[in-house]
């Protein structure tokens, strides 16, 4: 290669007084360069290039990057109100890049082009390559380019001529910035101009490139801004409340950071502090206020008002107001007998809506009378069906309802009825109509008619049936109700099994925030499972089985966030647990596949 060539080829880039194109000449040369990297890419030298450029080439080869550019369709992830604060920027550098035949162009973290605007003929050429909005320029699939480049080195670049890895580019320069989150540094979005490459060999348009880094210095500034009225928008809501209520309990959450009042304080143990998170994480996705309860350590409950905060459209955090439970005063809930004689020793729960159950357990066994228990699965309805019957009769007659249609079977249990015995028959969902006619008979006029049923969900005309007179009905509250209830039923889980006795944090915090469907079964077997895998001294994330932490996980992510989670999990697995080999089979960048695995490591999830 001819020394000029090299000389205009190893130039810094500069954000000011950007450097000449390169002559004709020059031009055939670097193209030459390329063509041997190409095909012989560990063989070919390339000290001629730009470090940052060279180190380009050799990741979107080593990523077996297409050249024969085909759009690959992603869901831009850049929030509504940052599009807003770039909005004003970016029509400064439309202006700009307009007489020059130029586009603008803004993508997410990812690479992920989000808007590709300019005049219709520079934005049509553009497009060429720089796809439509949801089009990924992530390095790994778009090679060499000012947006993916950018994203891996973690710095703005200019990108000239043929250092783009794909002909396309030829005949054009590219320059970015990043957009940084001003508090905390991670990366928003990619700006980017894209023009024309001169053919007199001509220079750059000077100050173009730092023309776009003012523009997303200024983007950054109006997210500042911003991120400033968004939490003075939660502090401003929680004073106002705290004004109303005097030295009360007021407490500001929004995900990140929490306020609290001294009333709080005083009032709240820290077991409190997960649960009442998972609370406002609730009312900020309902987008509603919500009231529950909270049991506390010392027995008492508190009423708890969880009010969204909005700034915009945006629910920006919840504002929670705690008061005594009652009227005006502290209730203390009558302790739940424990002893040898209380029917419910095993049922571990304090938590307001758990109590009630109890109470109503209670008196379902001084009534005698036909009891039927209702919940969502997992809720512990059996259990309290049996320990209903059990405190009847010892050894009570269980049958599950789908087998009553067996002859003989409904003859069987009345027989137990009429000397007095006890029966549960579970599931009652389970079993057609016309055996409720008959169960029901079998209870009209009969006292005691020690009967407990079970079911989820039960056909109104059943339901019916089976609540004649006298009889009652309890409902068995699910996890999601009783939150509070979750650090005592996890120390219960470990207590009866082999392995270490506390479990971290960490997980108990995922636990606690996340929407278990399979309630308490589906709890006890994710404690029950990790502990023998545990070799420490607390159970970690880490000794989840891969398929707990996959159902945590489906429970807590969005769909999108969720499907890409299983996908990196299937990667990593086939690839050995090597995140190169995995980000390849990913067609991603390493470096976004680290930021990715990093963004799930924060959210609780080990991957």
């Amino acid at each position: 290669m001819e020394a000029q060539t090299v000389a205009v080829l190893e130039e810094p880039m500069r954000s000011a007084g950007a450097p000449p194109a390169p002559a004709p000449d020059e031009t055939a040369a670097a193209i030459e360069l390329r063509d041997a990297f190409l095909t012989d890419p560990d063989g070919t030298e390339l000290s001629a290039l730009r470090p940052i450029i060279a180190r380009s080439w050799r990741r979107s080869s080593a990523w077996n990057t297409s050249l024969d550019y085909a759009p690959v369709p992603r869901e831009p992830e850049v929030e509504e109100w940052v599009l807003d604060s770039a909005e004003p920027a970016i029509r400064r550098l439309l202006r700009a890049a307009h007489d020059r035949g130029g586009c603008v162009v803004m993508a997410d973290r990812f690479g992920t082009v989000t808007s590709l605007r300019g005049a219709r003929q520079a934005r049509h050429r553009a497009e060429e390559f720089f796809a439509p909005a949801g089009t990924s320029l992530a390095e790994d699939v778009a090679g060499t380019n000012c947006i993916g480049t950018a994203i891996e080195e973690e710095r703005g670049l200019i990108v000239i001529g043929c250092e783009h890895l794909s002909s396309r580019l030829d005949r054009s320069w590219s320059c970015s910035a990043l957009v940084r989150d001003p508090l905390r540094g991670s990366l928003r979005a990619v700006l980017g101009l894209v023009l024309p490459l001169a053919t007199d060999g001509g220079t750059i348009p000077e100050g173009l490139s730092a023309l776009v880094e003012r523009a997303a210095a200024e983007v950054a500034d109006v997210l500042a801004a911003r991120l400033a009225a968004r939490e003075q928008a939660l502090l401003t809501a929680y004073l106002r409340q705290l004004r109303k209520r005097g030295s009360g309990a007021v407490l500001a959450i929004d995900g990140r950071t929490s306020i609290s009042s001294t009333g709080a304080l005083e009032m709240l143990d820290p077991r409190a502090q997960p649960v009442l998170a998972a609370y406002a994480q609730e009312a900020r996705r309902a987008g509603c206020a919500l009231r529950r309860e909270l049991s506390l350590d010392d027995g008492t409950s508190v009423d708890v008002c969880i009010d969204p905060v909005s700034w915009g459209a945006e629910v920006v955090g919840s504002v929670l107001t705690l008061r005594p439970a009652g009227t005006g005063s502290t209730v203390r809930r009558t302790p739940t007998p424990r002893g040898e004689a209380g029917p419910f020793a095993d049922m571990v729960g304090e938590s307001p809506a758990f109590a009630r159950a109890i109470e109503h357990g209670l008196r379902a066994v001084e009534r005698e009378a036909p009891t039927l228990i209702v919940g969502a699965a997992g809720t512990g309805k059996r259990m309290m069906a049996i320990a209903i019957a059990t405190a009847w009769q010892e050894g009570p007659h269980l049958v599950a309802a789908r087998d009553l249609v067996e002859p003989g079977k409904v003859v069987e249990l009345a027989s137990v009825l009429e000397r007095g015995g006890a029966a549960v028959i579970l599931r009652a969902d389970l079993a057609p109509q016309a055996v409720w006619t008959e169960v029901a008979a079998l209870t009209h006029g009969r006292r005691p008619a020690r009967l407990v049923i079970t079911a989820g969900r039960l056909p109104e005309s059943a339901a019916a049936l089976l609540l004649t007179a006298g009889s009652m009905q309890i409902e068995m509250p699910s996890l999601r109700a009783r939150r509070d209830d979750i650090p005592a039923l996890v120390s219960t889980f470990l207590a009866a099994v082999d392995g270490p006795g506390q479990i971290s944090s960490r997980l108990l915090k995922t636990l606690t925030e996340t929407d278990l469907p399979g309630n308490v079964a589906q709890l006890r077997e994710i404690v029950t499972g990790a502990a023998p895998r545990c070799s420490t001294a607390e159970i970690t994330p880490d000794d989840l089985t891969a398929e707990h932490r996959q159902a945590l996980m489906r429970t807590t992510l969005p769909p999108l966030q969720a499907a890409e989670v299983t996908e990196i999990q299937q990667a990593l697995r086939e690839a050995g647990g090597n995140r190169m080999r995995a980000a390849e089979i990913l067609r991603i960048g390493r470096s976004t596949l680290y930021r990715r695995l990093e963004k799930y490591s924060r959210l609780g999830y080990d991957l």
